[in-house]
């Protein structure tokens, strides 16, 4: 893996792109204009653009996003890509679309994309994003500018400061929430949203909502199945590259198991390669990945098991520090990750399927909004009670002011929404798809290869808005469809334990000495809110108690659920107290990520 001066990770195949727009009434002179855009960013722009009100400066990576019209009037940037239509000139077809029909043009987009688009002839300048929100984009305003990118490492953030609210949702959730990241003023934009830029800033509107409609609670479910299965074999069979070379992240879950079996049984893709990530040298034959590789060999395709994590506590937490997000969990993976890199990059253009889905989360017996919000794990500070240890005081009390004000908001918006079951599921895209789990894709797997997520297609999600809430429930028509349509492949035993856990708090107390050098010898703009004394502290005052008390935890919940099986009833959603060794690791690759910023905002 390759760094930058700063220690950041260079080379992702992503794509990166930075737009600033300055009025002109603050500055108008060209050269004046590069300059600043320079001093800011630390980048030349590769792409001068003005309308009327405003002077652009763009750069970008891969100029083959960018087209232009004719007269070179309007210009249009597309990150991502559309799955329809296939071409490698998507970027000039938006722009004739927007150049015929406006914005309206990207009501229909069916994509993992963000769009900016720079109007002279209309004078407005709009970020355009897809409908979950699968690539993501940043807005900010620094020294009179407005600024747009899709990584934090390339926004300017000289002099900005840390949001403690988003730290807290980071640590306390695992990912950073409600359009918030780290950073005060620098914002994620809406999913399905037009974002029209005004003097105060991104103005926000919508252009699609995911709703629960219940349009099909009459229908038969024998025809809801047939329907779901051609939906779900049309999104792998549209997003399928007929031109790179095919991974599959595999898993032992139904997700990425039903996008082997379409390709391999209904499509009859005879070339794809599996990896799964183990954190053994023996797995458990019926394991994650034992039972991940018997479905690969089924299908005739190749399978890999890669060790996750390779033990080296302070490797893992400086790689994790050097991905331009802080905005979802450290991945339990990057040591895998950067093994498997050479074999992605031997082919260039080579794509990863996932298994990422919108069918929902484990159900439970749901009262109240609380309940809601508990359920997709979007917690209060309360289910970290150990983390106020490491907060000062005053700060303390505005992050559990400022994380309970968030809560409320997340469920407000959808106060019009009375079914707690049809809440969790809107809920479920709106919030944990869309801040935990695309985030990681995007920023993590997404460096080192192109990733598809084909069950987020527009029409699989179109679909899920019509499904009656009995068939939404424990995923129960997915479950029931790919396993009807895929039979040789489920009947293979799905897994009984996962591959992925690790012993952090024996990870900490064999390398403490090093953890506490590593700590005093780094600033780090956290150290405003959470000192290296005060994480020492705590690392010497608890991780005897077993920090990921996962076995515990696990254990209880295994008990719960059996004993609601007997009743015939649902389990409420427990507030799981998140362990101190969790806690841990989450601040202190949270600091190394902010390390290798410190230089940009001191």
């Amino acid at each position: 893996m390759e760094y930058d001066e700063r220690g950041r990770r260079v080379g992702s195949v992503r794509p990166r792109f930075l737009c600033m727009a300055r009025p002109r009434d603050v500055q108008d002179d060209p050269a004046s204009v590069d300059r600043s855009f320079e001093l800011a960013a630390g980048v030349k722009a590769t792409t001068r653009f003005d309308t009327s009100s405003y002077n652009c400066r763009l750069w970008t990576t891969d100029q083959k996003q960018l087209a232009i019209d004719e007269d070179r009037q309007v210009a249009l940037l597309l990150y991502g890509q559309l799955y329809e239509p296939v071409s490698s000139e998507q970027p000039t077809w938006c722009l004739k679309q927007y150049l015929r029909e406006g914005f309206d043009f990207s009501r229909d987009l069916n994509g993992s994309f963000v769009i900016v688009v720079i109007d002279a002839l209309q004078d407005h300048i709009a970020v355009i994003t897809d409908r979950l929100n699968t690539r993501r984009a940043f807005a900010s305003v620094h020294e009179d500018a407005h600024w747009v990118s899709n990584c934090l490492f390339s926004h300017p953030l000289k002099g900005v400061r840390l949001d403690p609210i988003g730290v807290a949702w980071s640590i306390v959730n695992k990912a950073v929430f409600n359009n918030r990241t780290l950073f005060e003023g620098v914002r994620v934009l809406e999913r399905a949203s037009i974002n029209e830029l005004m003097p105060s800033g991104f103005d926000s509107r919508a252009y699609w909502t995911f709703t629960c409609d219940h349009s099909c609670d009459n229908v038969a479910a024998s025809q809801l199945k047939a329907e779901f299965s051609d939906v779900l074999i049309e999104s792998v069979r549209r997003q399928m590259p007929h031109w790179s070379r095919m991974f599959l992240s595999l898993s032992a879950g139904y997700d990425a198991s039903a996008v082997l079996g379409i390709l391999r049984y209904i499509l009859n893709v005879n070339d794809v390669e599996c990896f799964t990530f183990v954190n053994s040298d023996r797995p458990a034959a019926d394991g994650d990945a034992c039972v991940s590789r018997s479905m690969a060999e089924l299908a005739g395709y190749t399978h890999r098991m890669v060790r996750g994590y390779e033990g080296n506590i302070l490797d893992w937490i400086s790689r994790n520090g050097s991905f331009d997000n802080g905005l979802t969990q450290p991945s339990n993976e990057i040591d895998g990750l950067l093994k498997l890199s050479d074999d992605f990059n031997r082919v260039p253009g080579s794509v990863a399927f996932t298994g990422v889905q919108c069918f929902g989360f484990p159900d439970h017996f749901l009262q109240s909004r609380e309940d809601v919000l508990n359920s997709l794990q979007l917690f209060d500070p309360g289910s970290a009670p150990a983390l106020m240890n490491m907060f000062n005081q005053d700060t303390w009390r505005q992050v559990v002011d400022g994380l309970t004000a968030d809560r409320e908001l997340i469920t407000r918006r959808y106060l019009e929404v009375k079914d707690l079951y049809d809440l969790k599921d809107i809920l479920y895209v709106d919030q944990r798809v869309n801040y935990y789990i695309l985030p990681e894709k995007e920023y993590y797997m997404g460096d080192f290869i192109h990733t598809i997520h084909p069950f987020l297609d527009n029409a699989v999600v179109d679909f899920m808005m019509k499904v009656p809430i009995a068939s939404r429930l424990d995923r129960y028509l997915y479950r029931n469809s790919v396993t009807e349509m895929l039979p040789q492949l489920f009947a293979i035993k799905r897994a009984a334990t996962g591959e992925l856990t690790t012993d952090w708090a024996e990870e900490f107390e064999v390398r403490a000495d090093e953890i506490k050098q590593m700590l005093f010898s780094q600033r780090s703009i956290l150290d405003e809110f959470i000192s290296p004394q005060s994480i020492v502290d705590f690392m010497e005052g608890g991780l005897q108690w077993k920090a990921s008390t996962k076995a515990w935890i696990n254990a209880q919940h295994r008990i719960r659920t059996a004993i609601c099986r007997l009743k015939g009833t649902r389990q409420r959603p427990p507030m799981i107290k998140t362990g101190r060794a969790h806690i841990l690791r989450r601040v202190l690759a949270l600091r190394s990520f902010l390390n290798k910023t410190v230089d940009h905002t001191l």
